[in-house]
């Protein structure tokens, strides 16, 4: 009986073993012939190109799938601050505290990322410079694609002389490089670098006064983006560089910016404005920055000043268009491929 007992056990375990080695043996076949299949199929199509499959041995699918990875980071870091946002308790009643500014962190890492404003490239310390993206590339655009705006001076060039020294494509000349400031005491210092206009930012048909720290009180005609493209003929134009300190006026002026960007009746690859927590400034700062991200602007860095304000009441962030930051990283984390398309290019 014993002996029966084994017999039949080993059969079955037997058959066990069977029926899952030609389960697996009918899988592999399956598999076999969808993929001799496919690849017929692909031989026989007139337009492989067409075929969207993953080039798995390709450098540029990897490149574009690294690339597309950084993206989905940088939505859900956004993401995840509006969801925080839209708990009214963690954005209301900041207004004059330390944690004004503090849900409106950078979401995007620009990898060409350095800090401009010196006459020499990387000595750009101590108060005024600002964080830039991609200078480097900025360098190779052709004279019809490079416009820098810098609103709010006070008679400080450094900004003007490193773009002109270090960005500047070396086929431009200043009238590329626009600075405004309706509040300057002495003639501007930075004709070299850069076109002057005294022209205030902010809202048209307001007036404006200096901020109420200024030695004089000065009065000026307010002017909007739109009003100041318009003028200058870049409406419908590319700006590579917008720095705006302008003590206050951002909030009036940025809103509107942001809905022409957002229209595409006006393009800028990157943005370095100050926040001022100043009475004008709004009790609360999502809707400014839900502007930015319908724009598609990402906030890359962030800093506060502390060389006044109190060490939190003016912040310093620089935006970036998403895409002038995805081409941008390219160049980083597609090395082969942008090389091999800059020989080719040379060859033509």
């Amino acid at each position: 009986m014993a002996s029966l007992l084994k017999t039949w056990r080993r059969t079955r375990n037997s058959e066990s073993v069977s029926v899952r080695v030609l389960a697996a043996t009918v899988s592999i076949a399956a598999f076999v012939l969808i993929l001799s299949l496919t690849w017929a199929r692909l031989r026989r199509s007139d337009e492989p190109s067409r075929v969207l499959l993953p080039k798995w041995n390709s450098r540029s699918y990897a490149c574009q799938a690294t690339l597309d990875w950084l993206d989905h980071t940088y939505d859900k870091r956004r993401d995840a601050r509006i969801l925080s946002t839209k708990n009214n308790e963690k954005v209301m009643n900041k207004k004059n505290t330390k944690e004004y500014f503090d849900l409106f962190e950078p979401e995007a890492t620009c990898i060409l990322e350095e800090r401009l404003g010196s006459r020499r490239r990387y000595e750009a310390f101590n108060d005024g410079p600002k964080f830039v993206c991609g200078a480097d590339i900025l360098k190779r655009l052709p004279s019809e694609d490079f416009l820098v705006y810098n609103i709010g001076s006070n008679n400080n060039i450094r900004f003007e002389m490193a773009v002109h020294n270090v960005i500047l494509p070396d086929h431009i000349d200043k009238n590329k490089i626009f600075t405004f400031d309706p509040t300057l005491t002495a003639p501007y210092a930075g004709h070299k670098y850069s076109r002057f206009y005294p022209w205030g930012l902010g809202t048209d048909g307001v007036t404006g006064h200096n901020p109420p720290w200024a030695k004089q009180d000065l009065v000026f005609d307010e002017m909007s983006f739109e009003t100041i493209f318009t003028r200058l003929g870049h409406m419908g134009e590319n700006i590579n560089v917008l720095k705006v300190d302008c003590e206050g006026c951002e909030w009036a002026a940025f809103p509107p910016l942001f809905k022409l960007i957002e229209e595409g009746k006006i393009t800028v690859g990157q943005i370095q404005v100050e926040l001022h927590m100043v009475s004008n400034a709004p009790e609360d700062l999502t809707t400014f920055f839900l502007a930015a991200d319908k724009a598609k602007m990402r906030i890359f860095h962030k800093e506060r000043n502390g060389w006044g304000c109190g060490g939190y009441k003016c912040v310093e962030y620089s935006f970036v268009s998403e895409d002038f930051l995805r081409q941008v990283n390219r160049q980083v984390v597609c090395q082969g491929e942008v090389l091999r398309e800059a020989i080719q290019g040379d060859g033509k």
